[in-house]
């Protein structure tokens, strides 16, 4: 495996975030997946390859007939799938928790 010269950035609050990847080389949320999956030096991946995949494990078929209707598992909506899930992680903040009871209960 190649050790990259920079540390991977959370994704936590990253829908709130200015700079996508150190270098901001992407201005959406939904533009970024794909240079990292299919960077030699990242994860090498041939998006069509990816398609191919997913498109052939019927539990994926089935998440994306939901969620994209009328449409195939594609390059774009495996970028926004991803993108949508790092819209909804966010770092939990000691007040959340509080307003949860979570000071009281554990979680």
């Amino acid at each position: 495996m190649t050790r990259l010269g920079r540390r991977t950035p959370t994704i936590l609050n990253l829908a709130r975030g200015e700079l996508l990847m150190w270098d901001g080389r992407f201005e959406t949320l939904e533009g970024q997946p794909p240079g990292p999956m299919s960077a030699p030096v990242e994860m090498n991946q041939n998006m069509e390859a990816i398609v191919t995949e997913l498109s052939q494990i019927p539990e994926y078929r089935n998440l994306f007939k939901v969620n994209f209707p009328g449409e195939c598992i594609t390059v774009k909506n495996i970028a926004k799938a991803i993108a949508t899930c790092r819209q909804r992680r966010r770092a939990v903040r000691q007040v959340d928790r509080r307003r949860r009871g979570c000071h009281q209960h554990g979680c």
